[in-house]
């Protein structure tokens, strides 16, 4: 797989890890180098940094240690999950944890 590229105009952690029930999605921003985006408006260039990126789920079942993912990045930039997950299950687990928060703001818990 070839590296992928991203370009934001802002720093951008080298892990960003977002878990929802059972499920995380796992978000690499590595090797930052500082760029100039040409704009093509009058507002002109720009200042923005450009990182290899790599993002996958992972599920319960899976092998990934997310310790180890936030620890060493760089072994997972070209990391692809075996077996993806299925939308279904991405939109119960979501599902679950809506019904979660919205429970804990009705008994007043926040």
């Amino acid at each position: 797989m070839e590296k992928r590229k991203i370009v934001s105009d802002k720093k951008m952690q080298k892990v960003d890890i977002r878990t929802f029930g059972k499920t995380s999605y796992v978000y690499l921003y590595l090797n930052e180098n500082p760029i100039k985006v040409e704009n093509h408006d009058e507002s002109g260039a720009y200042d923005a940094f450009e990182y290899d990126y790599n993002e996958f789920i992972v599920g319960e079942n899976d092998n990934v240690d997310l310790n180890d993912v936030r620890a060493e990045p760089e072994k997972y930039l070209a990391y692809v999950p075996s077996a993806s997950i299925s939308f279904e299950e991405i939109q119960t687990d979501f599902n679950i944890d809506v019904d979660y928060r919205t429970s804990i703001l009705e008994l007043g818990l926040i």
